[in-house]
């Protein structure tokens, strides 16, 4: 759902580190909106721009949708420095952590969210991945 989005409505806080994703961002963004396109859902993306050398800030600032928000920092603090520091930052009941070059597939965060609201929901959700091109496989987790 997009529109005028306030702290109190937002069910999913969908965090990005961005350190050179400039290729990246546009389809990130366009995937994003697809995966939550039928999804009752109210979504936030933060995207932090990680001390980017490439045309990351540009192509942030080209980007125009309700749901970013961009953070910069001047110098690259590394993901997991990054990730931390911006926690603080979501507005949402729950937050996703998603790489910049990652695809979320339509229903993935619905189907998240409804297992989340469950009486007997865990504190964490994963999810299968799927390498494409030179490494295409599939790899759901946990493995037995």
């Amino acid at each position: 759902m997009i529109g005028t989005i306030t702290a109190a409505h937002i069910d999913v806080s969908v965090l990005v580190p961005a350190k050179d994703e400039a290729e990246n961002l546009p389809l990130f963004m366009e995937l994003c909106e697809a995966a939550f396109r039928d999804d009752a859902a109210v979504y936030e993306v933060l995207v932090i721009d990680d001390g980017s050398t490439d045309d990351t800030a540009r192509v942030l600032e080209s980007i125009r949708h309700p749901a970013l928000q961009v953070v910069r920092h001047a110098e690259n603090a590394g993901i997991g420095a990054t990730r931390r520091d911006c926690v603080t930052l979501l507005r949402g009941r729950h937050m996703a952590l998603l790489d910049a070059d990652d695809i979320a597939v339509k229903g993935r965060f619905e189907r998240q969210l409804a297992r989340l609201e469950e009486p007997d929901a865990p504190d964490i959700l994963g999810g299968g991945i799927e390498n494409f091109g030179d490494r295409s496989n599939e790899m759901i987790f946990p493995r037995s």
